[in-house]
């Protein structure tokens, strides 16, 4: 898992080097609406916006 955090990351930030907007994102919103069909519980402390 770390492996695949490590990867995001370093392709998030090559996009970011490229001074261009992030065209494609998730809001916080976004995350919390699909909580339900992933069966999953989010950790709030990780979000800017509070369920």
């Amino acid at each position: 898992m770390a492996h695949t955090i490590e990867k995001s990351v370093e392709i998030y930030l090559k996009v970011l080097s490229t001074g261009k907007d992030i065209l494609q994102t998730i809001t916080d919103n976004d995350l919390l609406a699909i909580e339900p069909e992933f069966h999953i519980t989010l950790k709030i402390e990780f979000l800017s916006v509070k369920k």
